[in-house]
């Protein structure tokens, strides 16, 4: 974590504007990138990628895997202070008559956002597992894995919203209908539903899918990392299939094979699978620890990313 600032915010502006970005002819290029290091950025897994084994249900996906974009040269020294000091996340309190509580947020700001230049963002939102606050997916270094990944050049930067589910608040409501008009409103931020994204770990990773499919207007992918999925797969399915197919946000579901919640996640990829509804999974070494979803950051980030890289392209003002 780069820097904390308590208080309301003000709208800040970034220097690197991505319409210069779009007219170049390589796949992503901000002004605030950095060369890209040969081998530094993995390719970003998807179901196509993956051998499962005999008791892992076969992949689906139907998105074809971004190809990996150019690096992008700085064309000043100021877009290059910016982006080698890197991003900042802020510390801020969501107060509403809708809210139990008074709820905690931390905001990841991309490299050169306060620099000044008309700019727009998407947003991610990750929410927590239980018994973690906030803190959690900035402890896991969410800002440093967004951070190398924005000054290589590897994505468009992007802003990260990480409520805290504090007792008393539900998320599931809270989110969509509280949290993202206020940083829509407070922040210089893409807001439509091609720009904006939901992820979450254990517990999360059910809320995330639960706002997602409740709210398809707001979220175009929802991401599950070792998902604890507090509803029976009738009731997703269900949810599923009453989001029309042209609002169905993209999904995705990783987990490690040493997980205890492991076989729950493999029982709702088959029943999703057996609807033919599309999502990508990972199903990888490892158990319920900070240490697998540390080593999966980029990753993720890479996924989430896809949708914004193809949305721009359609955009004629970004």
């Amino acid at each position: 974590m780069k820097s904390e600032q308590w208080g309301t915010p003000t709208r800040s502006r970034c220097l690197s504007p991505l319409r210069a970005w779009l007219l170049i002819p390589v796949l992503l290029l901000g002004s605030c990138a950095q060369p890209a290091t040969s081998g530094q950025n993995p390719e970003v897994p998807t179901s196509t990628q993956f051998e499962p084994t005999a008791e892992a249900p076969a992949p689906v996906n139907t998105l074809t895997p971004t190809a990996a974009p150019s690096a992008a040269t700085p064309t000043s020294q100021q877009d290059q202070g910016c982006s080698a000091e890197g991003g900042t996340i802020e510390s801020l309190v969501v107060q509403n008559s809708e809210l139990f509580r008074a709820m905690p947020v931390r905001v990841y700001l991309p490299p050169c956002y306060a620099e000044g230049q008309s700019h727009s963002y998407p947003t991610l939102y990750l929410l927590h597992g239980l018994q973690s606050t906030d803190d959690q997916w900035d402890e896991l270094g969410i800002d440093e894995a967004a951070d190398r990944l924005i000054s290589s050049g590897s994505l468009p930067p992007f802003i990260i919203v990480m409520p805290w589910h504090r007792t008393g608040i539900d998320l599931t409501t809270a989110v969509p209908k509280v949290l993202v008009p206020y940083i829509d409103s407070n922040f210089d931020t893409r807001a439509n539903r091609r720009h904006r994204a939901v992820g979450g770990l254990s517990r999360g990773g059910g809320q995330a899918l639960e706002i997602g499919l409740n709210y398809p207007e707001l979220f175009g992918a929802v991401g599950m990392h070792s998902p604890a999925v507090p509803h029976t797969d009738a009731t997703i399915l269900d949810w599923t299939l009453r989001v029309p197919i042209d609002l169905r946000p993209r999904l995705w579901i990783d987990i490690g094979y040493r997980d205890s919640l492991h076989p729950a996640a493999r029982s709702l990829v088959e029943e999703l699978q057996g609807n033919a509804v599309p999502i990508t999974i990972q199903f990888d070494e490892g158990d319920h620890l900070a240490s697998y979803w540390e080593s999966h950051l980029e990753g993720y980030l890479r996924w989430y990313a896809q949708q914004w890289v193809r949305a721009s392209f359609e955009d004629t003002d970004y």
